[in-house]
C-alpha cells in the first residue's frame, strides 16, 4: 500500500513539474467587432491557442508559460506583436491605434528549403526551381531522403519501402502503376509545399509502412476570379508535353472552380538480362516504347455558411496507352555459344475511364468540428495486346497470342471525423471509416484467333475495409504528448471461377501510436514515437492472371500474397529549425516484392509478388539547412543505413550498411532570378531479391518571374551527365540474375505558368480535394 501512495505522489509530483499554466485575459479597446486572438508559442510554435472576443473581453485558461506571438485578427484587420507570459495576466488591455486594411502584396519566397513542424518534414517546393518544374513524379522523385524503386513501382522513405501518398490530406487508394501515372498528370507549378510524415499519428490510416507523403496544392483565396495557364514541354529522346487550364470564381462564401489537365507523352524503357541455368546461360534484350496521353476535367463548389461549410468535388478522366516491346531473348551453352534465339514483338492498348463524385461537410463550432465524407468512384478498363513470336531454331512459338482484360470496379467511401478541444492544452480526436471496393475482372487469351481457355481465366473480388480511432493530445509548459489507437477490420472474398478457387480473409488489426515531444529552450526540440502500419497488397497482385512477355517469361500474380506488418521506433532532434537529425529502428514482416522464380528445366522465369519473412532496419538520418552567403541557400541531407532481410522460403539472407547524400544549393540572383543545382548520391542497396548497385544524377534549372510575377519561366536541365542507370543483381540464393535498366531520364523542360487574377483577398480555409481520395488499387 505504501509503494503505491507513494507512487501517486511521484506521478503527481511529475505532472506538477511539467504542466505550470497560468491565466491570460483582458479586454480591447475597439467596440463593436469581434476579434480573434491567436497565441503561439515561440518557443514550440505547434502549440497554438486561439479564442474570441465577448464583447470586448477575451480569456485563455491553462496556458504553459512561456513567449509568444500574439495576432488579432479580424475582417481585413490584423495586427501581430509578442507577448511574454510567466505570470498570471487577466487584466491585460490590447490597444489598437486605427486598423489597418491589409493589402494584397508579393511577398518572395524566403520559406526555408526545409523545416521540420511537430516531427513533419515540409518541402519548399515552390521556392525550387528544380521541384517546381515538370510533374508532380518528378518531385517526389527528387525530394531529399526519397527514392523511386522502378521493380516495384514505389518510392521508398528513408530507405523504407511502402508509402501512402496523399494529395491535400486525401489518400490516394491506387496501384503502384496508377499512382505514377496519375501524379504524371499533376503539374508541379500546381504544388505548394510536399509534407513527409515518417511517424504518422492513428488518426491516419494505417496503409504505408514507410509512412506518408502529402502533396499540398496550391489555392486561391481572393473574392472574384482567377485564370491560371501551365505548359511543360520535355525533350529527351522523346517529345513530352504537359497543360492545364483552370478557372475559379469566389464570391464571400462560395467557391466555383474548374480545372482541365491535358497531357500526352512517350517514354522508353530498355533493359539488359542475364540469367544462369544449370547448363545453359540467356542474354535477354527488351526495348519498350510507351506513348500516353491523358485527359482530366475536375469541377468544385463549396459554400461556407455560418459555422459549416459544403464541398461538392466530382471529376471525368480518360487515359489511353499504346507500348510496343521488342524482346530478343538468347540461349547460350557453358562454351558461350548460342544455341537458340526468341525474336518477339507486343502491341498493347490499355483505356482507362474513371468517374467519381463525393461531398464532404464541415460543422466547426468553438471547442470542436465535426466531418462527414462521402464518395463514390467508377472505373472501366479495358486492355488488350497482341504477342508474336519466332524462335531460331523453330521450339517454342506463339503465333498471334492476342489477350483481351476488360476490369471493372465499383469503390464507395464514408467517414466521421470529431475533434473537441477539452482546454487550451488538451484535445480528444475519434473517427470511423467504412470502404467498400468491388472488382470483376477477365482474363482471355485467343491463339490465332481462336479462344484458349487453358489460358483464360476470371476473377471477381470484394472487399470491406472498416475503420476507427481514438487520440488524446496534452501539451505541457516544455513537454506534449500523443497517444491513440486505430482498429481496422477487413474482411475480403476473391474467387477464381476458372480454377474453383476461393480466398477469404477477416483480420482484425490493432494500430498503436504514441509521441512524446520535449522542448527544453528555444532552440532545442527531441521527439520520441512509435507506430504500428500494414501495407495490404494490391489487387493486381492479387488477381492470378499472366501476362507473357515471351514464352519463357511471365508476369502472374499471387492470391496467397499476406499483409505486411511494420513496427517503428523513432528518435528525432532539431536544433534551431534548421539542424534536423533522427535514428530509427524499423521491423517489418510479410514484406512484398516483386521477385524472379527461375526453373532450370524449361529454363523459364516467372515474375511474381511474394512475401519476404523478415527485414530489420536502422537508420541515421539528417538535414542541415545553410545559408553561407546573402544569395546561396543550401540543404544537405544524409541517410546511413542498415539493412538486413531474411526468408528461408525464396532462401535470402543478406545485409548491407547504405548511404545516401542530396544536395540542393539555390542561388537568389537580381530580379527574381533564380538558379538550382541540385545532386544525389546513393551507396549499393538491398531492395527485396536485388542489390542494386550504386546511384547518381545531377540536375539543374534556372526561373525568373515577369508581369508583376504573373508570368514564370523556367527551363530545368535533368541527369546532367547520363549516369542515371539501375544495375540490379540478385541476392537470392543459387541464383544468378543480372539487370541493367535505362529510362528516358536524360532531358531538357522549358516551363511556362501564367496567373491572372482580379477581385479582393481574403482569409479562406483549404478546400478539401475527397475526389482524389478513393482511386483504386489497380489497373
Amino acid at each position: 500500500m505504501l509503494h503505491k501512495i507513494l507512487l501517486l505522489l511521484c506521478l503527481s509530483g511529475f505532472l506538477k513539474i511539467f504542466s505550470q499554466t497560468v491565466e491570460y485575459g483582458g479586454k480591447i479597446n475597439t467596440l463593436g467587432k469581434e476579434y480573434l486572438i491567436i497565441l503561439t508559442n515561440i518557443q514550440t510554435p505547434e502549440n497554438s491557442f486561439s479564442e474570441s472576443t465577448r464583447g470586448q473581453n477575451f480569456i485563455f485558461k491553462n496556458i504553459p508559460l512561456g513567449s509568444y506571438k500574439r495576432c488579432i485578427t479580424a475582417s481585413n484587420f490584423t495586427k501581430c506583436d509578442t507577448i511574454l507570459i510567466n505570470k498570471n495576466l487577466i487584466n491585460d488591455i490590447i490597444v489598437l491605434e486605427g486598423e489597418t486594411q491589409i493589402k494584397e502584396v508579393v511577398i518572395s519566397n524566403k520559406k526555408p528549403f526545409i523545416q521540420s513542424k511537430g516531427g513533419v518534414l515540409e518541402i519548399n517546393v515552390e521556392g525550387s526551381p528544380v521541384l517546381s518544374n515538370g510533374t508532380a513524379f518528378e518531385t517526389l522523385s527528387k525530394l531529399p531522403g526519397v527514392t523511386y524503386n522502378y521493380p516495384n513501382n514505389s518510392f521508398n522513405v528513408k530507405g523504407k519501402p511502402g508509402i501512402q501518398i496523399q494529395i491535400d490530406g486525401q489518400v490516394l487508394y491506387m496501384s503502384n502503376s496508377e499512382v505514377i501515372n496519375y501524379l504524371k498528370s499533376i503539374s508541379s507549378s500546381d504544388i505548394s509545399d510536399v509534407e513527409i510524415n515518417s511517424s504518422p499519428s492513428a488518426k491516419y490510416d494505417a496503409s504505408g509502412n514507410a509512412g506518408i507523403i502529402n502533396i499540398k496544392t496550391k489555392k486561391t483565396t481572393r473574392e472574384g476570379y482567377s485564370l491560371g495557364a501551365s505548359f511543360n514541354g520535355t525533350q529527351g529522346k522523346y517529345y513530352k508535353q504537359n497543360t492545364g487550364l483552370r478557372g475559379q470564381y469566389n464570391t464571400k462564401k462560395s467557391r466555383y472552380m474548374l480545372h482541365y489537365i491535358s497531357s500526352f507523352n512517350t517514354d522508353f524503357e530498355k533493359a539488359s538480362t542475364y540469367r544462369d541455368f544449370l547448363d545453359t546461360n540467356t542474354h535477354q534484350e527488351t526495348y519498350a516504347k510507351i506513348k500516353g496521353s491523358t485527359s482530366t476535367l475536375n469541377a468544385q463548389y463549396e459554400h461556407k455558411y455560418n459555422k459549416s461549410n459544403v464541398l461538392i468535388n466530382s471529376s471525368l478522366s480518360f487515359y489511353n496507352e499504346q507500348i510496343t516491346q521488342n524482346t530478343d531473348l538468347g540461349f547460350y551453352n557453358r562454351n558461350d555459344v548460342i544455341t537458340s534465339t526468341l525474336f518477339s514483338n507486343q502491341n498493347s492498348k490499355n483505356n482507362l475511364k474513371t468517374f467519381d463524385i463525393g461531398v464532404n461537410y464541415n460543422i466547426t463550432n468553438e471547442k470542436s468540428k465535426l466531418t462527414l465524407k462521402s464518395n463514390y468512384i467508377f472505373y472501366n478498363i479495358k486492355n488488350r495486346s497482341l504477342l508474336s513470336t519466332y524462335q531460331i531454331p523453330e521450339i517454342n512459338t506463339y503465333n498471334d497470342l492476342q489477350n483481351q482484360s476488360p476490369n471493372r470496379i465499383n469503390i464507395a467511401l464514408s467517414q466521421i471525423d470529431y475533434e473537441i478541444k477539452l482546454d487550451s492544452l488538451s484535445k480528444f480526436e475519434t473517427g470511423i471509416k467504412a470502404i467498400y471496393q468491388s472488382i470483376d475482372s477477365e482474363n482471355n487469351f485467343f491463339e490465332s484467333l481462336v479462344f484458349d481457355p487453358d489460358k483464360s481465366d476470371q476473377y471477381k473480388y470484394n472487399e470491406w475495409i472498416f475503420g476507427g480511432y481514438a487520440q488524446y493530445n496534452k501539451n505541457f509548459n516544455k513537454t506534449s504528448f500523443t497517444f491513440g489507437s486505430r482498429l481496422e477490420y477487413n474482411p475480403l472474398k476473391g474467387i477464381d471461377l476458372e480454377n474453383n478457387f476461393i480466398l477469404r480473409r477477416d483480420p482484425i488489426n490493432l494500430f498503436p501510436f504514441f509521441n512524446f515531444s520535449y522542448h527544453p529552450s528555444k532552440n532545442n526540440s527531441f521527439s520520441l514515437s512509435y507506430n504500428k502500419r500494414i501495407n495490404r497488397p494490391r489487387f493486381k497482385n492479387l488477381m492470378p492472371f499472366v501476362y507473357y512477355v515471351d514464352q519463357y517469361t511471365r508476369l502472374i500474380g499471387n492470391p496467397e500474397l499476406k499483409p505486411s506488418l511494420s513496427h517503428q521506433i523513432e528518435l528525432q532532434y532539431i536544433l534551431k529549425n534548421k539542424y534536423i537529425f533522427s535514428i530509427a529502428y524499423f521491423i517489418n514482416k510479410n514484406q512484398i516484392y516483386q521477385t524472379p522464380i527461375q526453373d532450370n528445366g524449361d529454363k523459364s522465369t516467372i515474375l511474381m509478388p511474394t512475401n519476404i519473412n523478415q527485414s530489420n532496419s536502422l537508420s541515421f538520418n539528417s538535414n542541415i539547412t545553410l545559408q553561407p552567403l546573402k544569395w546561396w541557400n543550401l540543404n544537405v541531407s544524409g541517410l546511413v543505413l542498415y539493412n538486413r532481410i531474411n526468408d528461408h522460403v525464396i532462401h535470402i539472407n543478406s545485409a548491407i550498411w547504405s548511404g545516401q547524400i542530396a544536395a540542393s544549393h539555390v542561388f537568389s540572383l537580381p530580379k527574381t532570378l533564380k538558379l538550382e543545382f541540385t545532386t544525389d548520391y546513393r551507396t549499393p542497396f538491398i531492395q527485396g531479391p536485388y542489390k542494386t548497385q550504386n546511384l547518381f544524377t545531377a540536375s539543374i534549372g534556372v526561373s525568373q518571374s515577369f508581369l508583376d510575377n504573373k508570368l514564370k519561366v523556367s527551363l530545368v536541365g535533368n541527369d546532367l551527365f547520363r549516369t542515371y542507370t539501375i544495375r540490379n543483381r540478385s541476392i537470392i540464393e543459387n541464383q544468378i540474375s543480372n539487370i541493367t535498366q535505362n529510362f528516358d531520364t536524360h532531358w531538357i523542360r522549358l516551363g511556362l505558368v501564367y496567373k491572372l487574377a482580379k477581385g479582393l483577398k481574403k482569409d479562406n480555409s483549404n478546400p478539401d480535394k475527397l475526389a482524389e481520395e478513393l482511386k483504386s488499387r489497380t489497373r
